[in-house]
């Protein structure tokens, strides 16, 4: 090795991780929660209910608490990871009651998480309504992780 210039090795090393070539395990640097998935659009309003089959609202309505259970997840600063896909669970949603002026919609959505200590893989019960005015939970399953 001569005096005053670094092996070979050791630079093309130190270059390979400055690029990120090399995969190597990293450690988290933030707390934040991870998802396996995007947070789910907004539900948007219906302009003609009657016009709605049964499976269009029961999937706006399982939309609605896919995001209702991504925000309490997600704001849930003990877990380490956390999902809203089907595991153990299935998503299902049936329309209960329906009006020219509402739909009323049952749904079972599945979400899981980890913590430290705890893993949990379950699904959420609740009740939407929907109008031309838009999508409201009436009722429903309150997810407390933390």
């Amino acid at each position: 090795m001569r005096p005053g210039k670094p092996p070979i090795l050791a630079v093309v090393v130190s270059a390979l991780l400055l690029t990120g070539c090399l995969n190597l395990p990293r450690q988290a640097t933030t707390a934040e929660p991870t998802t396996t998935a995007p947070l789910p659009p907004t539900p948007q309003p219906v302009s003609d209910l009657s016009a709605l089959s049964d499976s269009e609202a029961g999937a706006i309505a399982l939309q609605a608490e896919e995001g209702h259970l991504s925000m309490h997840l997600r704001n849930a600063s003990c877990l380490e990871t956390w999902g809203t896909y089907p595991t153990t669970s299935s998503e299902v949603a049936t329309v209960v009651n329906r009006s020219p002026e509402r739909i009323i919609v049952t749904v079972q959505h599945p979400y899981s998480y980890s913590t430290d200590n705890t893993e949990a893989d379950s699904s959420s019960t609740a009740r939407y309504r929907l109008t031309e005015n838009g999508t409201t939970r009436l009722s429903g399953d309150e997810i407390t992780p933390c």
